[in-house]
């Protein structure tokens, strides 16, 4: 196109510019060319490093359906720049790539090094959850909805189906009790309370 042709003569014009390479690979987004977006990503690189081109090409890679480079530029990013979005859209990955348990430790890492917020303590305990680590979810859940996030209230009234399932574990003491301290007020998370106190 007209376009590309503008950019690419701009780039030889003045390489160190990073603006052309930007708006080359706009181009090649949108026509669908991830190929030759992830060449042009490739090749920029070998010139700078970047957290934003490698969280780029790490996209790129993922359109590619090539999820193992997708992850590895991602991690390469992350040491150049930690990111918030990036330790959520990493975890996403490793989830989808069936791989949990490192799609908790993306997040945990995130939280460690106090890059992410009680955001991450939610999805953290949904996967606990996921992963019958209920325990786990609870303590995650709870640190989220000491941190004021309203629809970790779901992840409760599961836990509470969960532990009305197990009659006479701590689990299920537990479960019980930080709700009661957490919606001290809330009717129906009181009658689910009741409920499992009822499965004797």
């Amino acid at each position: 196109s007209q376009a590309l042709e503008y950019f690419e003569k701009g780039m030889r014009l003045a390489p160190e510019d990073m603006n052309w390479t930007y708006a080359i690979l706009d181009v090649y987004l949108s026509l669908d060319d991830n190929e030759s977006a992830r060449d042009l990503l490739k090749e920029a690189l070998e010139d700078q490093e970047s957290a934003d081109l490698e969280f780029l090409l790490a996209e790129v890679y993922y359109s590619l359906e090539n999820k193992g480079l997708s992850i590895q530029h991602f991690n390469k990013g992350l040491e150049l720049e930690p990111r918030p979005d990036v330790y959520f859209r990493l975890a996403q990955v490793h989830e989808e790539m069936e791989n949990p348990f490192l799609a908790m430790m993306t997040l945990q890492e995130g939280l460690n090094t106090k890059i992410l917020d009680i955001d991450a303590n939610l999805e953290l305990g949904r996967l606990y959850f996921g992963q019958k680590s209920f325990s786990q979810a609870l303590e995650q859940y709870q640190i989220a909805a000491q941190g004021g996030k309203s629809d970790v209230r779901t992840g409760f009234i599961l836990l509470l189906r969960e532990a009305a399932l197990q009659p006479g574990t701590q689990f299920r003491k537990d479960v019980i009790l930080k709700t009661q301290e957490l919606y001290p007020s809330d009717e129906e998370m009181q009658d689910a309370i009741a409920y499992v106190k009822g499965q004797l």
